[in-house]
């Protein structure tokens, strides 16, 4: 059996258009998800009880559905209910719903790696919170964080 590869010319112009749009909804949506994925992962360790088991659940939700049926939601049922949303706004907005909470639980496993030393020696020191956050929990967090 033999490939016909006659028909390449003609659709490569489509393909490189699928190409752009590809990367152009990956980009945004690593833009978008990487800061809404780190508020979700602190909110699940938050104090507040009522924010902790919601964000649980909607996390466990929304990692259980498949990205497709999302999408489906986003596109198809939206309008039912008003909201008309073009095709690569709902894309965005399906694939950042997604991501966002499986990079928030990257992230919070990132958080959970570092030892609880490091944060009390932050406090003995007398740091911030933030500071301590982002310059001492952060940067040992990442090297877990970013394979996945």
């Amino acid at each position: 059996m033999n490939l016909d590869f006659s028909i390449v010319p003609a659709i490569a112009p489509f393909l490189w258009q699928g190409v752009k749009v590809t990367l152009l909804l990956v980009a945004i949506v690593l833009v978008v998800t990487a800061p809404l994925a780190l508020l979700v992962a602190l909110g699940r360790d938050c104090r507040l009880g009522w924010l902790r088991v919601s964000l649980q659940y909607i996390s466990w939700v929304i990692r259980g559905v498949p990205p497709l049926m999302i999408l489906f939601c986003v596109f198809f049922i939206a309008p039912q209910a008003g909201l008309e949303i073009d095709a690569f706004p709902a894309a965005v907005i399906a694939m950042t719903l997604f991501m966002t909470f499986y990079f928030a639980e990257a992230i919070r496993a990132g958080l959970a790696s570092v030892p609880k030393g490091q944060y009390q020696a932050a406090l003995a020191l007398g740091l911030p919170p933030g500071r301590t956050f982002g310059r001492i929990v952060m940067p040992q967090a990442l090297p877990s964080i970013i394979p996945p």
